[in-house]
């Protein structure tokens, strides 16, 4: 466009020029007789004025272009090719054409960069796509995988898991396949001339136990007590309990979801309307416009939700349109999302009244979830077996409930608490500080690699390991795992004896710096050595200004017999549990000891560089009873607190 301009002003410059030359006095010059000599001298041809008898006898006017070069005769316009009409209209039909080109040239860069763009975006889609699919996939094939190592224990309830989870992968690839016959125009109706309320209230009620199983309110309204009309049963059902599904797992706990089925009538014709509306976590408005392409997946990092791949509502979309009909939707962020399927009413289907068989292979029965609930529990109940908190606790995080019960099978012998979002999973590791993370990647409201930036940068959970277990086995997502500041990254699906090892060598890591940390967290002088040495070792410093923190605060109360476990914990804004977690994680030791030891190193220091008594030293370090304090020196020390100050004689 500055080009095209600047162009234009160029014309009009020209424009102008032209029009200044055209108002130059044109008045004719008036040679004397006597000069005329002179004069063609100075010129190549001279000529006579046809009109000469306006002039006097001994002057002839003259024009020519010496003339001009002389600068003598300012008045006179010269008659050349470059200031004829023609040349003007030559010229400006260049500008134009050149004008016409450069934009001509400017519009097919713009649309070649523009298709670029779309291209770049397209393989975006693509690419997230297929991690999604790979996501989805892997998940069941790593239970399934790793449930057979069950059979042996447990044959009738891996069965019945290895089954769920293989109707799972069946129905994913039923939905890509689906996908391909419409687009292809392959796939046809089946219409059946029914009633189709019992039939709507059928599919509702299949989702009520699952609903309940997240304290949501599954409620079917309508006012209509019978509708004959033609309608697939078997694409209605994926309809439908694509949008229920999506409801419920967008809703959180204690909301509601109403599906509400009317008519609406404009004279002779009519439509049906259904209507899934959820109190869930709605979509963003820039998000609306894209939720019924293929491949698209609303971002639902930071709230609460699970991993889709992207071709559920753009399937359903394309089968209501293969029905004639259409589908709307309205969301707001936080109050919920309304979707509303308007399929026309036809009767010209052939009736059948027997009962429509419906593939099991396309719909996964809600009603299984309780079922397979039940199941994982049955696998996880270990006859004989209670709470030992001398176990190793881990934590694990990850969204697939499959999954997670698989990990737990595979972590038998270990405490272990679950997590199904990235976010309660952090919360969990600062509530319960964990000796080890198992986590997934790809999660509702924060993923994996967020999960492990967030807990190595919190005081209270830096030191936990943290594996990571994920279908991106990518080296693109390893490293930034292991940036994020994983220990370990596992791709699904993983083999069961890798990921105990994998724990091990991590706890047994964690023995080795405890027993570093026990060694040198008495004394000022260590953490001095600790923090400057840290460019040579792989522990973060935030331990260590934990751990002098509480050797700070435990020496400025240190002749407080009252200054126990309480108190530090308030110093600390930390709970009585979160710092006993803490400590024990890095030293090995309790709170309690803890603090006690650093007041016997204390105790240790006097008696080697002071001459108070022993029991002036007892008081002083926080010891009532001198008695008492030499137990404690001689348990700590494997000698007495007398002899100790003997040798040092």
């Amino acid at each position: 466009m500055n080009i095209i301009i600047s162009y234009l002003v160029l014309l009009v410059t020209v424009l102008g020029c032209i029009n200044n030359n055209a108002n130059i006095d044109q008045k004719p010059l008036s040679i004397p007789a006597s000069q005329k000599t002179t004069i063609n001298e100075m010129i190549d041809f001279s000529i006579n004025i046809p009109d000469a008898s306006s002039h006097s006898e001994n002057q002839n006017v003259l024009y020519g272009p010496k003339l001009l070069k002389t600068g003598a005769f300012p008045n006179i316009q010269t008659l050349t090719w470059w200031t004829s009409l023609w040349s003007y209209g030559a010229l400006i039909f260049i500008i134009f054409v050149f004008v016409f080109v450069v934009r001509k040239y400017e519009l097919i860069r713009i649309r070649a960069k523009i298709e670029s763009e779309k291209l770049k975006e397209l393989d975006k889609i693509k690419t997230r796509f297929y991690m999604n699919i790979a996501h989805q996939f892997r998940n069941p094939l790593t239970v399934i995988l790793g449930m057979t190592g069950e059979l042996k224990n447990n044959p009738e309830e891996a069965i019945k898991l290895i089954e769920h989870n293989s109707k799972q992968i069946l129905l994913l690839i039923n939905q890509m396949l689906d996908l391909s016959k419409l687009e292809s125009g392959k796939m046809r109706l089946n219409p059946v001339l029914r009633d189709i309320i019992p039939y709507l209230r059928y599919l509702t009620e299949s989702y009520h136990s699952y609903a309940a199983s997240k304290k949501i309110q599954l409620t079917f309204l309508t006012s209509l007590e019978k509708l004959i009309m033609d309608h697939d049963e078997e694409k209605l059902q994926q309809i439908v309990t694509n949008l229920l599904s999506n409801a419920v797992k967008f809703t959180p706990e204690n909301g509601n979801i109403i599906m509400d089925v009317n008519v609406h009538k404009q004279g002779s014709k009519e439509e049906l309307i259904i209507k899934i509306k959820d109190n869930g976590i709605g979509i963003p408005s820039s998000e609306l416009p894209h939720i019924f392409e293929r491949f698209y997946r609303v971002d639902h990092s930071t709230e609460t939700g699970g991993i889709g791949t992207g071709i559920g509502l753009a399937l359903i979309k394309e089968l209501i349109q293969l029905m004639k009909g259409k589908i709307l939707v309205k969301s707001e962020l936080k109050k919920g999302t309304e979707f509303t399927v308007i399929l026309p009413i036809n009767r010209v289907a052939g009736s059948n009244l027997a009962p429509t068989l419906i593939s099991e292979e396309r719909l996964l029965k809600p009603a299984e979830a309780q079922n397979i609930k039940k199941v994982k529990n049955k696998i996880l109940e270990k006859p004989g077996t209670e709470k030992n908190e001398a176990k190793p606790f881990i934590l694990i995080i990850e969204d697939n409930t499959d999954v997670a019960t698989y990990i737990q099978t595979c972590l038998d012998g270990y405490r272990v608490e679950k997590a199904s979002s990235g976010q309660t999973g952090i919360d969990k590791a600062i509530e319960l500080v964990p000796d080890i993370i198992v986590s997934d990647v790809m999660m509702p409201e924060k993923n994996g690699f967020e999960v492990c930036q967030i807990l190595k940068n919190n005081v209270l959970t830096n030191h936990i390991p943290i594996i990571l277990l994920t279908a991106r086995a990518d080296i693109d997502s390893r490293l930034k795992g292991l940036g994020a500041g994983a220990d370990a990254y596992l791709s699904k699906p993983f083999v069961k004896e890798e990921l105990l090892i994998r724990v091990k060598k991590l706890l047994e890591l964690r023995l080795k710096l405890q027993g570093r940390f026990t060694e040198k967290s008495y004394s000022a002088g260590s953490f001095h050595h600790t923090v400057s040495s840290e460019s040579q070792t792989s522990e973060p410093p935030l331990n260590e200004m934990f751990l002098k923190k509480v050797y700070d605060l435990v020496h400025a109360n240190l002749e407080e017999v009252d200054f126990g476990n309480s108190k530090l914990a308030n110093e600390m804004f930390l709970s009585e549990s979160q710092l006993y977690r803490k400590i024990k994680a890095l030293t090995g030791r309790s709170t309690a000891i803890h603090i006690r030891g650093i007041r016997l190193h204390k105790a240790k220091e006097l008696l080697l560089n002071s001459d108070l008594t022993i029991a002036e030293i007892a008081f002083g370090t926080g010891f009532n009873d001198p008695s008492y304090f030499t137990r404690c020196f001689s348990k700590e020390f494997n000698i007495s607190p007398s002899n100790f100050r003997s040798r040092r004689l």
